[in-house]
């Protein structure tokens, strides 16, 4: 077979047309590998390279399109590989490629991903390692992105959830509202010391939320009890919420 025309589409792409009739679509890099070019005879094993290169560069530049919009730690990569059945010989060599166009960098990942779940998640150092840890990324690597963690920015975040948590709350009684915060918190990967010495810190007991909670309750049981029976009632509510109950 004779290549007749040798068109270039977008996308790196060429469409070489043949004296049979046919048509093959491929990349550039091939056309310049095996120096294709109009009068060129192929013989089967030119084909043959055509198509498995082919095939090899229709996943990279898939690959490289999913990166390109979100970077990616090499254990995504393999993933999304064999999630779509791609041959290991051919994971294996897409994978060197893009190691060696620095398209995966386990390293950048991990900072770029630590750097933003700190700004922007408001992560602890816990779960970002933790997080990093199950998108592959080695033990050596998450252990000195973490190291180079901003932890005054992390207690930043830390104090200003806490306060914000603080002035949205209504009806929490401060034990309620320290064992909320506590779990949400160190959820959230946020040492637990630092948690615990900054919520004895920032937190107090609020009377307006006391109050409401003591009126709230008064006009419930009131409607069936009275007397001792109804201070009974609301002391009993008001400690299970924990709140210290002082008479009204």
């Amino acid at each position: 077979m004779k290549i007749e025309k040798l068109k270039k589409l977008k996308n790196g792409k060429y469409k070489l047309e043949l004296d049979n009739g046919d048509s093959i679509t491929t990349y550039d890099d091939i056309i310049i590998k095996n120096m294709l070019f109009n009068g060129k005879n192929l013989d089967n094993q030119i084909m043959s390279e055509i198509s498995i290169n082919n095939s090899y560069y229709d996943v990279y530049y898939k690959v490289v399109k999913m990166i390109s919009t979100k970077w990616r730690s090499e254990k995504e990569v393999i993933d999304y590989l064999e999630k779509n059945e791609i041959d290991t010989k051919l994971q294996d060599r897409v994978i060197k490629e893009l190691k060696k166009n620095d398209l995966i960098n386990d390293l950048r990942f991990a900072k770029s991903y630590a750097a933003d779940a700190v700004s922007l998640r408001k992560n602890g150092e816990y779960k970002i390692a933790d997080d990093l840890k199950k998108l592959g990324i080695s033990e050596i690597i998450v252990n000195q992105v973490i190291d180079s963690l901003d932890y005054d920015q992390i207690k930043d975040n830390l104090i200003n959830i806490i306060i914000k948590k603080n002035k949205l709350n209504k009806t929490n009684s401060l034990y309620q509202l320290k064992n909320k915060l506590y779990n949400e918190l160190t959820r959230l990967g946020y040492d637990a010391s630092l948690v615990n010495s900054k919520l004895n810190e920032l937190l107090k007991e609020d009377k307006s939320v006391y109050q409401k909670e003591y009126d709230r309750l008064y006009k419930k049981y009131s409607k069936k009890y009275s007397g001792n029976e109804l201070k009974y009632k609301i002391k009993q509510a008001l400690y299970q919420k924990g709140f210290n109950y002082t008479e009204e």
